[in-house]
């Protein structure tokens, strides 16, 4: 059997003359150094099983189960306090990962997931974003954190949370005054600068006497066109409203404002590719194909009581109702209503195909009922 290794990677890697890992070095690695047998097959480039076997072959006895040599109380310092990872704990103790990982496991220190690990910021570095006035949200989405874990992170390092200023305190008379009438600036565009709601600026506002006539907040965009106008697009040229918007350059929702304003109501009818009511004067009366129209089917319908004629049934509901032509149209059969009889969904499927043997037997029953 012949392993492959990667020689720039693994150069010190002792060979035999068929190729395989020395017995010399591969009890080094396994017995002195204490690699596992999946890191070694890794080191060679093979499967562990084959690494498994070769032991066998060399008869190298597995290692017994071996107990933590490294005591709780340095490792939590270095690894839960300091905040190390595995690898750089082995090498501050000298060891290898796989005594390390072990020792984790049997004190009962939870292991991290180094690859998802974020760099925990410093107190100092904290406490410079909450003096500039940072809020917890901008602070935590820089860092990766939530807000859980972010809330938790400045109870750790002892720093109290920002306190509550009321907006009356924020913002002074001669503040607002400069900012909303001097510099002219909305309510909202304060309440932005200043991280607050715009409906308490406006308060504010009216009750400092600031208002020098002009809007609190920024006032809906004007009525383009006039509501005849309107009426001409949307009633007379049958636009529809995204039509209209877009030669006024808005969207279709502002054009149904638009309407809602002048008291336009909006056109009323079926949708295309909706489905069609029961509500017979909604239907065309055109005739789609060899199929009833609207008109004829009614009257047959009503003809009929509203009920299926086929015999030992007499189904009554209303949506299940269809038409049949007694004398199909490619028999040469018309549409008038003496060519029509009301059958059920379920009994007219379970005579189609078979149309001409129950012709007799329809025309019987109808001339039975006149």
């Amino acid at each position: 059997m012949v392993y492959t290794a990667c020689m720039d990677e693994f150069n010190n890697i002792e060979f035999d003359a068929g190729g395989r890992p020395t017995e010399a070095w591969l009890e080094r690695m396994y017995t002195v150094e204490l690699h596992s047998i999946r890191k070694i097959a890794d080191m060679v480039g093979c499967h562990p099983f084959a690494i498994h076997n070769l032991l066998k072959d060399y008869g190298i006895p597995r290692r017994a189960k071996y107990t933590p040599t490294i005591d709780k109380a340095p490792l939590e310092q270095l690894y839960v306090t300091e905040g190390l990872t595995v690898e750089e704990v082995a090498k501050r103790l000298g060891t290898n990962e796989g005594i390390v990982y072990y020792a984790l496991s049997k004190h009962g220190i939870p292991v991290r997931n180094e690859r998802y690990r974020k760099e925990r910021p410093t107190r100092e570095w904290l406490l410079e974003q909450r003096e500039s006035g940072r809020t917890w949200e901008a602070i935590g989405k820089e860092l990766g954190y939530g807000k859980a874990t972010l809330h938790k992170l400045f109870v750790d390092y002892g720093i109290p949370r920002k306190q509550y200023v009321p907006v009356k305190k924020l913002l002074s008379k001669e503040l607002l005054h400069e900012l909303h009438v001097v510099q002219g600036l909305t309510a909202v565009r304060i309440a932005t600068q200043y991280g607050c709601s715009h409906g308490k600026v406006s308060r504010l506002i009216n009750e400092y006497g600031l208002n020098p006539d002009r809007p609190l907040v920024n006032t809906p965009r004007e009525i383009p066109l006039s509501k005849e106008e309107l009426e001409q697009l949307y009633v007379g040229q049958k636009l529809s409203r995204r039509q209209i918007g877009e030669q006024y350059q808005v969207s279709g929702s502002t054009v149904q404002r638009w309407m809602q304003a002048y008291g336009i109501p909006p056109r009323t009818g079926l949708r295309k590719g909706s489905n069609r009511t029961y509500e017979r004067s909604a239907i065309p009366t055109t005739r789609f194909g060899n199929e009833f129209s609207a008109t004829e089917r009614q009257a047959i319908l009503e003809r009929d009581g509203l009920q299926c004629k086929m015999p030992r049934c007499a189904c009554s509901d209303a949506w299940k109702l269809e038409v049949h032509h007694i004398l199909p149209v490619e028999q040469g059969g018309g549409h008038d209503p003496e060519n029509g009889i009301t059958l059920c969904k379920k009994c007219h499927t379970k005579i189609k195909n078979r149309e001409l043997h129950y012709v007799e037997l329809f025309r019987q029953i109808l001339s039975e009922e006149q």
